[in-house]
């Protein structure tokens, strides 16, 4: 009886001492990638090794109207105007970069740079896709101008 008490006593110290050693140790994740749309790669990460997030993730995605020096907004700057239900009218300020794409729906893209000096954009339809900058500010991934209204 004290053999099988001792026994019991020597496997209860090795199991606390294996999980005192263990349990504050990093989790190991599997060495996946997730390719972001700007190029990079994250890996996974954390507690339950989820993907870390990606910088500057596409966020926005809308339909609507190009506008352009119309009264009461900046000078020279390009807007979208969008509607979302139950709202009023919205917009949004377009910010272009250098890798910025434009180009008609089915169609071959093109630097925005080059598209929007060579083609009458003001009114028609588009879909944009970028990142929100600030409340009222999107950083232009694409814009598509819709077949519907496009005239080469």
């Amino acid at each position: 009886m004290k053999k099988i008490l001792l026994i019991l006593l020597v496997l209860i110290i090795v199991a606390g001492g294996v999980w005192y050693f263990t349990k504050d140790k990093p989790i190991a994740c599997t060495e996946e990638a997730k390719l972001c749309s700007d190029g990079t790669a994250v890996g996974r990460t954390g507690e339950n090794c989820e993907f870390a997030e990606c910088p500057d993730e596409i966020n926005f995605s809308k339909t609507g109207n190009l506008i352009k020096n119309n009264p009461g907004l900046e000078k020279d700057v390009w807007y979208l105007s969008y509607e979302e239900p139950g709202k009023p009218g919205l917009l949004m300020k377009l910010k272009f970069a250098e890798e910025s794409i434009c180009g008609p729906e089915e169609s071959e893209f093109i630097k925005c740079s080059e598209f929007m000096k060579s083609t009458d954009l003001i009114s028609r339809r588009v879909k944009i896709t970028g990142i929100i900058l600030t409340e009222d500010t999107v950083a232009l991934s694409s814009l598509i101008v819709l077949r519907e209204n496009f005239i080469e």
